[in-house]
């Protein structure tokens, strides 16, 4: 590449002076951003699923001395319902509510889930161009 050349990436990001553009910069820092949000919002997801993975393996200890937290409870009914359903599958069912509570707040706003705003960081950090106008 010859001095004084720039290709379409570079030309993006550097003003006429040779200098960031300030838009530039924010556009970049906030993708970053929201790649460290997707990645954190991605790691969070996968906690949240091994739970109760580990609830069920440890089923045999758990289960008793949770449903026995409910006997000794304003709530003792709670207590056959635990027993029934087992604390692995509370943790279960407390985790495809959530995440569905989750997916259907995306459904209406895309940016409400933050793993969907890691994608748009990526998507943003591969193509800036210039601003986007409404």
């Amino acid at each position: 590449q010859k001095s004084g050349e720039n290709d379409a990436e570079d030309t993006a990001l550097v003003s006429p002076s040779g200098r960031q553009s300030g838009w530039n910069k924010i556009t970049k820092l906030s993708s970053l951003a929201g790649m460290a949000l997707g990645s954190f919002a991605s790691f969070d997801l996968f906690t949240d699923v091994i739970f109760p993975v580990q609830a069920f393996v440890c089923d045999d200890i758990l289960t008793p001395v949770y449903a026995g937290s409910f006997l000794d409870s304003n709530c003792p009914f709670m207590a056959g319902v635990v027993m029934t359903l087992r604390f692995w599958g509370l943790a279960t069912i407390a985790l495809v509510v959530s995440t569905a509570m989750q997916l259907s707040c995306a459904l209406v706003s895309s940016y409400a889930a933050a793993d969907f705003a890691g994608m748009l960081a990526l998507a943003y950090l591969s193509d800036i161009s210039e601003p986007k106008t409404r």
